[in-house]
């Protein structure tokens, strides 16, 4: 009787109602992993909420697309059959593609596409929790009547915007967003439902490009070429000249993993870097360990400290540069700009932020065990 009852609720299209409102607009969708609603089931736009109705079976997630324009405020609300948007039930996946309120809706392939590259690659993140839907003086959101007083405004920080009110104020924080909620979250009882899980293309490191390693070279001879190489501050003792081989380290045997980071500038031996110039710079990042394999090496963000205007000293590209995978005592390089123009003379750092998504253990695992027995006599 009790594999009746949850065989009828893990197959059951369940209820589902709600009303959303973003500042600038959203899409919504019901699938999950590779599978998805052929197109929107609704769709909403500032100043206007929108109330939705359809079905999910339990291992289902709604989807809520969202972007807005790079100004005045940020933010998605929601009551989807009594769950409000909160930064606990609900998780966010910033895209990195740049929609704004006069482009066209995004195509269910394109949404698809970045729901199973969050799905495979473990990407969801919860969201930041802003002010409630209340008439407040610091409330910088107009109140939505149709939605609870109780559910929060949320949105994605990508950290770029340090100013006051982020990241519900106006800025492009790797829009547009992807929301979700899980069907489990508003019927409970699909909690002993078991639902399968999502089937990853792995790729490999080169994933689709077949001339990877072709450029990889070119990109460390070049950054082989520079007269200057700055080694970066963290893990100096580990961390030997990028391309030179080297005995590495067994990484299973340090407390702390960390990768080593050089910077190879100058075009020659009396090459400075001017208050108006245009310099060629390669980051090139090594794997010290021998055993070990980083998957989905990202940096996520390059600053320069003290900050100047943009129009005066940028790095290019400044975040998201893709190392991809990062092999056992290997180094790979990239390739930026650094531009300056009028900036005033002094002494500057560029700082690198960066994540990895998985790590590998390449090294033989193995060994014996016994168990004892006794056999005693009949």
């Amino acid at each position: 009787m009790e594999n009746e009852i949850k065989d009828s609720i893990c197959t059951q299209k369940l209820p589902i109602s709600g009303s959303i409102w973003c500042d600038d607009q959203t899409d919504v969708y019901v699938g999950r992993c590779e599978k998805l609603s052929a197109k929107a089931i609704a769709s909403q736009n500032h100043p206007t909420f929108t109330r939705f109705e359809t079905t999910a079976t339990c291992c289902d997630y709604l989807y809520f697309v969202c972007w807005s324009n790079d100004w005045g405020i940020n933010g998605f609300l929601a009551e989807i059959n009594g769950i409000l948007t909160n930064g606990t039930d609900w998780e966010v996946f910033a895209t990195g593609i740049n929609y704004n309120s006069s482009s066209p809706r995004p195509p269910q392939s394109q949404v698809l596409e970045q729901i199973e590259k969050a799905n495979c690659h473990h990407y969801w993140k919860r969201p930041t929790e802003g002010p409630k839907n209340k008439p407040a003086a610091n409330n910088p959101f107009p109140n939505i009547p149709s939605i609870s007083a109780n559910a929060n405004f949320i949105w994605y920080d990508s950290g770029l915007d340090t100013t006051p009110g982020t990241p519900f104020k106006g800025f492009n924080h790797d829009e547009f967003l992807i929301f979700r909620l899980s069907v489990k979250k508003i019927y409970r009882e699909c909690d002993v439902c078991e639902c399968e899980d999502c089937h990853c293309c792995d790729c490999g490191c080169d994933g689709c490009n077949e001339k990877a390693g072709e450029q990889e070279a070119v990109l460390g001879k070049r950054a082989k070429g520079k007269q200057f190489i700055i080694p970066g501050s963290a893990n100096a003792a580990l961390c030997t000249r990028p391309y030179t081989p080297t005995k590495c380290t067994q990484a299973l045997s340090s407390k702390k993993l960390n990768l080593c980071f050089h910077l190879h500038w100058g075009d020659g031996p009396t090459d400075q870097i001017e208050s108006t110039d245009t310099e060629v710079l390669y980051l090139t990042v090594c794997n010290p360990y021998a055993d070990l394999k980083f998957r989905g090496l990202r940096i996520t963000k390059l600053t320069i400290i003290p900050t100047q205007p943009l129009a005066q000293m940028q790095l290019v590209p400044d975040s998201f540069l893709c190392f991809d995978c990062l092999d056992p005592c290997s180094c790979k390089s990239r390739e930026l700009a650094l531009l300056t123009k009028n900036v005033p003379p002094g002494s500057y750092s560029i700082e690198v932020e960066y994540c990895v998504d998985e790590v590998e253990v390449t090294s033989y695992v193995g060994g014996k065990t016994t168990f004892p027995i006794k056999v005693i006599q009949d």
